[in-house]
């Protein structure tokens, strides 16, 4: 048992991380992808009462961005695996097993119920019967009792 809990930790382990780095390469990828060096959003240019504003990333901002997305990610994740997973597979798997459980016992106490209904007047002869030929025997008693002596006071 030890050993599925230790393999199931380290799963965990391994699938976070692996989250954290991929969000982490998609954060720098976007960072570098939408924001290109020349301060424009791909095809377009931001500009407010004429004035360009800067939308290129810093070297420290992409940082920054691929942090930001494994952390994102990494706490997604975390969420996913230790509330959402076990949430769907108790209410998933284990809900319609309880309602199937419960069911059958329904109908088995029903059915217990009937018979009992049906069948009391077949066995209650027959349990008389059993109780009778079981019965033990005692041994006869004698009738006459030994008289009991009178009681001696002493002085």
């Amino acid at each position: 048992m030890f050993k599925l809990f230790k393999w199931m930790f380290w799963a965990f382990v391994i699938v976070t991380v692996l989250s954290v780095l991929i969000g982490g390469s998609v954060g720098g990828w976007l960072a570098h992808e939408v924001v290109d060096g020349t301060g424009h959003f791909g095809d377009w240019q931001v500009v407010i009462n004429d004035e360009v504003i800067r939308t290129h990333l810093d070297p420290a901002e992409t940082v920054m961005a691929v942090g930001v997305g494994g952390l994102v990610v990494g706490v997604v994740v975390a969420v996913l695996l230790c509330v959402v997973l076990p949430l769907v597979l108790l209410l998933g798997v284990g809900l319609p097993i309880l309602a199937t459980l419960f069911g059958l016992a329904v109908v088995g106490a029903a059915l217990v119920g009937v018979s009992a209904v049906v069948f009391s007047p077949l066995l209650l002869p027959v349990l008389l019967v059993l109780l009778l030929v079981r019965r033990p025997t005692r041994p006869a008693q004698p009738s006459a009792r030994p008289a009991a002596s009178a009681p001696t006071v002493r002085a």
